[in-house]
């Protein structure tokens, strides 16, 4: 595959699709077993400060696209 700055070319293992995704998504390792972390929510936030934190968080996550062949 190749590689460009921040980018890496990468091929899907199940459909063979080819697509570049920003090389920070990517890990050399497998993910560890889920582990139960404690909520990082608080039971004192109001409802707008959730809605608020789930909104910034789903604006971080849209600016990573994958463009398909």
């Amino acid at each position: 595959m190749e590689r460009r700055a921040d980018w890496v070319e990468i091929r899907h293992n199940l459909t063979q699709r080819k697509g570049w995704v920003q090389a920070k998504r990517l890990r050399d390792t497998e993910p560890e077993e889920n582990v139960a972390k404690p909520p990082s929510v608080s039971t004192a936030l109001s409802v707008a400060a959730i809605a608020k934190l789930l909104i910034a968080a789903s604006i971080a996550d849209y600016r990573f696209f994958v463009i398909w062949d």
